[in-house]
């Protein structure tokens, strides 16, 4: 069998021995599925939760072959590519539904493995952290990265709230849902496809957007440690 070239994403809870590896040479989806699985193991009853599992499971998409296989053990999350027969249970997934509110993905061979199947159901169903901390966690990368703007606005209409990152003349605004707006802060979207697709309205240069959508993209290949 060949070995899997691997590159490791620690999580940010020092109190917490869980441990995220992803395929060097995985496919953007596996970097998108490593980064949510990183962000979740950072909080202590998902890290407990992982130290107790021991299985392989997968994310099968529904239209295309975009599959991910997730192995788990002794508190060891490796993340890649592709389907592996081992896998229980099997997870059918529209990766563009997966951020709606009230989507629930079905599941094949629970029956065979249903403790480790319910397991898997409570790790892949944890929210991810609220937008406000991810904004925050967002900016002391995206501060450090070239071509950003020198002051950040974030608004959520529906909470009627808004945040202010940094200082300066330059300033971007980003405005949309709590879901959207997570989800780019956590590094599980990018932010240019969700201002393309109408998930989040911008205002912004061309060169800022560039610049905050790439600081997105150093937080879901793991290499931003801010």
């Amino acid at each position: 069998m060949l070995a899997v070239a691997i590159s490791t994403l620690q999580t940010t809870d020092m109190n917490n021995d869980v441990e995220v590896r992803l395929a060097r040479h995985a496919p953007p989806i596996a970097r998108v599925i490593a980064n949510s699985l990183k962000t979740a193991s950072a909080r202590s009853h998902i890290a407990s939760l992982v130290a107790g599992m021991n299985g392989v499971f997968c994310l099968k998409s529904e239209h295309d072959a975009q599959h991910v296989t997730v192995s788990i053990r002794d508190g060891v999350i490796n993340v890649k590519g592709g389907l592996d027969k081992r896998a229980v249970p099997v997870i059918i997934v529209d990766w563009n539904k997966m951020s709606s509110e009230g989507y629930e993905p079905r599941a094949e061979g629970v029956w065979r493995r249903p403790f480790f199947s319910l397991k898997v159901s409570k790790l892949m169903s944890e929210p991810p952290p609220n937008w406000a901390d991810s904004a925050k966690r967002f900016w002391a990368v995206a501060s450090k990265t070239a071509h950003t703007p020198e002051r950040l606005v974030v608004t959520c209409p529906k909470e009627a709230r808004s945040l202010t990152f940094g200082e300066g003349d330059s300033t971007v605004e980003i405005v949309g849902s709590a879901t959207n707006l997570s989800d780019v802060f956590t590094g599980s979207a990018v932010l240019a496809d969700s201002v393309a697709t109408g998930k989040l309205q911008v205002h912004a240069s061309l060169e800022h957007l560039a610049g905050l959508s790439d600081a997105g993209i150093d937080i879901l290949c793991g290499e931003a440690r801010g």
